[in-house]
């Protein structure tokens, strides 16, 4: 997808998280579920050892998460029963877990979206060595192609180094986004190595910045959501007014109109994140669909990338 287009989509993701709790795992009946369920299966008595550490931990979690995952379901069913509601737990509706997998539905449409910008990589890779910004797009789709990987993985498996990693990276790909679309709009077809550094280099320290204080300071969701609102609209606005401006003084619509495209279909799927409601047969949600309305934008966006780069090529060779 566009680099504007994944910048407005993945607020969705944090707009979606951002409540540390919820209903279902702060009722009674959960807390006092996980207690006994954890009393029976001795969670609390797993020790971690020093020369067994990994292995013990990892007994731990499992009981833990093994606990979690019945009580869950003990808790929807009353819930349902008493309340005829579906609550969700830790920011999250109840999924069925499919071999291991916490989020099946999200994870298979993650994995289009990485098909998509692996597609967008090869578009890029293609061009001509002297097509302007060709290394920006190309060090895009990886960007994005890690941004997913780290999607699938948090999908899979809701940990606290998954959920970071998840984080990190699409702020890393919003930021990303907005440096290419500032280069572009701003550098024109001939941009220099310099120039380029002056708009890379304070993205790359405000990135480092943000993971910094997330990670060592304090983990801050609103400030985290408001840094990504903030970049993702100013992304949007900026790439659909130069769309505007130079389909109205170079007659370029033709060429630009994919551009236009993706950054409004990209605030329009948005919507699946507002609109939220439980789990088809306990699978497929609101946030998966927004996943799966994804996956083609980055394919629409490399039509946009291709016929920009070849059409500054030719402009630069005049």
């Amino acid at each position: 997808m566009t680099t504007t287009a994944l910048a407005v989509v993945v607020v969705g993701t944090f707009l979606w998280r951002l409540s540390a709790g919820s209903t279902g795992d702060r009722s009674n009946i959960f807390t006092d579920c996980l207690r006994n369920c954890s009393t029976e299966q001795e969670c609390s008595k797993l020790t971690v050892s020093s020369e067994y550490m990994l292995m013990s931990a990892w007994r731990y979690d499992q009981c833990v998460s093994e606990c979690q995952y019945s009580c869950m379901w003990i808790t929807v069913d009353v819930f349902r029963e008493q309340l005829g509601v579906v609550p969700q737990f830790f920011g999250k509706w109840p999924f069925v877990r499919l071999l291991g997998i916490q989020e099946p539905a999200s994870v298979l449409f993650s994995l289009a979206n990485l098909y998509s910008f692996v597609q967008l990589l090869l578009t890029t890779r293609a061009l001509p060595r002297s097509a302007p910004y060709r290394s920006v797009w190309t060090g895009y789709a990886w960007v994005g192609i890690v941004t997913w990987c780290a999607s699938i993985l948090f999908h899979t498996k809701d940990t606290s180094l998954t959920e970071k990693l998840d984080y990190f990276s699409a702020f890393g790909a919003i930021l990303y986004g907005l440096f290419a679309c500032l280069a572009r709009t701003l550098l024109g077809p001939t941009p220099s190595r310099c120039s380029i550094l002056t708009i890379a280099l304070p993205c790359l320290a405000y990135f480092a910045y943000h993971v910094h204080f997330l990670a060592y300071i304090i983990f801050d969701y609103g400030y985290n959501m408001r840094a990504n609102i903030f970049c993702g609209a100013l992304t949007s606005v900026v790439w659909l007014v130069w769309v505007s401006w130079e389909s109205f003084k170079f007659a370029r619509w033709k060429e630009l109109w994919p551009c236009a495209a993706t950054v409004l279909l990209g605030d329009l799927f948005l919507l699946l994140e507002v609109f939220d409601f439980p789990p088809i047969f306990w699978s497929l949600d609101a946030h998966a669909l927004w996943h799966l309305s994804t996956a083609p934008l980055p394919l629409l966006w490399a039509k946009f990338v291709a016929n920009d780069c070849l059409y500054m090529r030719k402009m630069k060779l005049l």
